[in-house]
């Protein structure tokens, strides 16, 4: 029985540190069935998660473990929904990967305007009607049986209603904005300029780019906190469900197995299930590089064995498709039944049909050298720093460089930031200059000749591209170090702000 997946099993391992301490309370877990909460440490967009609502929810559901009876009572609820809840998981999980999260604005009125015609806003709507409603109607239905109401007709609106009237999450409930969702969905958006009108039946209202866009970013944090609230809970208490025979969501074990199963060589992209004659399928599909059947079967199987861990006894068949680089696409099919045997101690064979390419030649010893090289150099890749580069722009002049925008965050505590700037300001410059010819340098001499003029703004904390702004108003701007000693270049200093020379450079603080 394969018990790793040795292509990455380092790198798993630092996850689960990571994972560990900063969400402590897994510690007491009689499992690891929790890597995909890595995704909320290292991956945009769901790192940005909204902090409060994550506090609030936890110590909601904290409240109702103190009695394991309310505990049970909401889990019962939550199965009750369980279409709704699974297909706001899938969605919201198929959003995070688009690649719409990170993108800068762009400078001119039509790009705009098809950027969010293309997008945005539809992806607003699946917010709203899809994802927020399949979250929270477990919540809203919770509260109003025990206040005894009924729960009919709970629409999205009504749940938000019922939050309301209980103070609970109160961020989402103030910034819900049914206007902006009853115009997407009924037709009533109209783009004017660098304005978006929206319009329902009875109000309308309008937004600059820039507010729509942050309103849009703020719902994607507000989702994924309460994702993340979800998981954390059900996975601290997998064990005791269990006991009482209740099954975490199928659509959460899912996006578990993605997270155990894919390796360099093997990405499950999609998944579904359906019924055949022998009973319930689980299907992937599944893109691969690998070059060698034995590595494509060791993969598919140990695929296999990880669902068959984190959903026992709920299929009986398991089909991949696998795409390749190759032109004939592949396939596998995994007798559940019989690996379940297999795990028992009986000798059978659990494969129920194959089709792979033909081997090239040296292939299995290709796909040999690239596992022991990954084993030998397995690094977690998203290790979090205290400083991060979060955008760049740079150009050459004749003899030296200018890098006239540069944007870090630091990741340290709120109370050692201005210190840290003060000591370190000649080592946050060494690292953007470092990073630009690393990454950034597009010919030998912006790599070799020296940076001579240089702003780089510094934020508290990680956060996406697009939320960097320069102006005093942006609260996560902490100060900007400026330097320039070229002497063709005007010194062109914020106007606002409290300035301090540095032996290093100048200081703007972003404060009276």
């Amino acid at each position: 029985m394969i018990e790793k997946n040795f292509f990455t099993y380092k790198i798993l391992e630092n996850k689960k540190k990571t994972i560990l301490e900063e969400f402590p309370e897994l510690k007491a877990c009689q499992h690891d069935n929790f890597y995909s909460l890595g995704e909320y440490i290292y991956e945009s967009p769901s790192k940005f998660y909204d902090v409060e609502i994550y506090n609030e929810l936890n110590f909601f559901f904290e409240n109702l473990i103190d009695d394991p009876s309310n505990f049970l009572n909401f889990l019962k609820i939550l199965n009750d929904f369980n279409f709704e809840f699974n297909h706001a998981i899938k969605t919201m999980n198929e959003l995070n990967l688009k690649e719409i999260h990170e993108n800068l604005l762009p400078d001119n009125d039509a790009e705009l305007m098809y950027f969010f015609s293309e997008k945005i806003v539809y992806e607003y709507l699946k917010i709203n009607d899809v994802v927020l409603s399949g979250l929270l109607k477990p919540i809203a239905c919770y509260l109003r049986v025990i206040t005894k109401k009924g729960t009919d007709n709970l629409d999205l609106y009504n749940c938000i209603d019922t939050l309301k009237k209980n103070k609970i999450l109160e961020d989402i409930t103030i910034n819900y904005n049914s206007v902006l969702r009853n115009a997407i969905a009924h037709g009533g958006v109209t783009f004017e300029s660098s304005k978006i009108k929206f319009k329902d039946r009875k109000e309308a209202t309008e937004f600059y780019a820039p507010d729509f866009i942050r309103n849009f970013d703020l719902l994607i944090n507000y989702a994924n906190a309460i994702i993340l609230t979800y998981k954390k809970v059900l996975f601290q208490y997998l064990d005791v469900l269990l006991k009482h025979n209740i099954t975490v969501p199928s659509s959460i074990m899912e996006i578990e197995l993605r997270h155990k199963a894919n390796h360099y060589g093997w990405k499950i992209i999609h998944s579904y299930d359906n019924i055949i004659p022998k009973g319930k399928q689980y299907n992937i599909l599944v893109e691969s590089n690998l070059n060698s059947r034995k590595f494509m079967n060791l993969s598919a199987v140990y695929t296999a064995m990880t669902l068959e861990k984190l959903l026992p006894l709920k299929y009986d068949n398991f089909f991949v498709q696998i795409k390749t680089k190759y032109k004939l696409s592949c396939w596998q099919i995994i007798d559940l039944e019989k690996l379940r045997e297999y795990n028992s101690g009986k000798n059978v064979i659990i494969t129920d049909g194959t089709y792979f390419f033909e081997e090239k030649y040296l292939g299995e010893k290709r796909d040999s050298l690239k596992i022991h090289k990954t084993f030998l150099f397995q690094k977690n890749t998203n290790n979090k720093n205290i400083i991060n580069l979060l955008y760049i722009k740079h150009h050459s002049k004749k003899f030296y460089n200018v890098i006239e925008n540069a944007g870090v965050s630091l990741n340290i505590p709120n109370n050692q930031i201005e210190d840290f700037i003060r000591k370190k300001a000649q080592y946050i410059i060494s690292f953007v200059k470092l990073e630009k010819r690393k990454k950034y340098s597009r010919n030998l001499k912006e790599y070799i000749f020296p940076d001579k003029y240089l702003q780089i703004h510094i934020y508290k904390s990680s956060l996406r591209k697009r939320s960097c702004s320069y102006a005093r108003q942006n609260k996560n701007l902490i100060a900007t170090l400026h330097i320039n000693t070229t002497k063709q270049i005007r010194n062109i200093v914020p106007a606002w702000g409290t300035k301090e020379q540095n032996k290093n450079c100048l200081i703007v603080w972003n404060k009276k």
